[in-house]
């Protein structure tokens, strides 16, 4: 019988993830799906909490580093970076989720990447040190925020839900007000590559005014 390997176990909760999400996932579902002992997979992830982290190091692969980026000016080079890191999560199904559940902890080598090129730009950009770790922050969760949104849209769908069914019912006066109509129509028509991209545009332009 062939040894399980550390990849192999990694590689299944990819498989199992995009079949069933994130809250499906367990060690037990995964060990089924491998064909092996629950205890099999304690051999290369003790917990659960460290297999997620693997998996969202593994999403954020190739994602930033050295020529990752381009060759453009830094707000450039953001945007690209930026657009990079959702097209990994959009990859995997839940993988904003799978990534948002590290954002917070140490993270692995990958993700801890992603936010070194950002920051590395912001200082050759002219921010202090400590003010583009900030700005890493706020750019890295946007990414992780709106591409939930939007993962969380598409699971709806394939459910067959009704679009409208995912927001709140509006209230008499909501829908006595146009700005909040208007608001639910974008919400559940706008196309998710522009609205990306057209936020993430004002909030560079909005960092370019804070240039020291």
């Amino acid at each position: 019988m062939t040894q399980l390997r550390q990849e192999d176990v990694l590689s299944g909760a990819l498989d199992l993830l995009d079949a069933e999400g994130l809250d499906a996932l367990t060690m037990r579902r995964l060990a089924a799906s491998l064909h092996v002992q629950a205890g099999a997979l304690y051999w290369h992830f003790d917990c659960k909490r460290a297999l997620v982290d693997a998996m969202a190091d593994r999403l954020a692969a190739d994602v930033g580093g050295p020529g990752t980026t381009g060759d453009g000016t830094w707000d450039e080079q953001l945007t690209e970076l930026a657009m990079r890191l959702r097209r990994a999560l959009l990859a995997h199904r839940d993988g904003a989720r799978v990534v948002t559940e590290t954002a917070c902890a140490a993270g692995g080598a990958n993700t801890l990447l992603v936010g070194r090129t950002s920051t590395e730009l912001l200082i050759a950009a002219g921010f202090p040190p400590e003010q583009a770790t900030w700005l890493t922050f706020a750019l890295i969760h946007y990414v992780l925020g709106q591409t939930m949104g939007e993962q969380a849209r598409a699971e709806f769908v394939a459910r067959g839900e009704p679009r409208a069914a995912q927001t709140a019912a509006p209230s008499d006066e909501d829908d006595k007000n146009e700005a909040y109509r208007r608001l639910r129509a974008s919400a559940q028509s706008a196309d998710p590559d522009e609205q990306f991209a057209y936020a993430l545009s004002v909030f560079l332009d909005g960092i370019k005014h804070r240039l020291p």
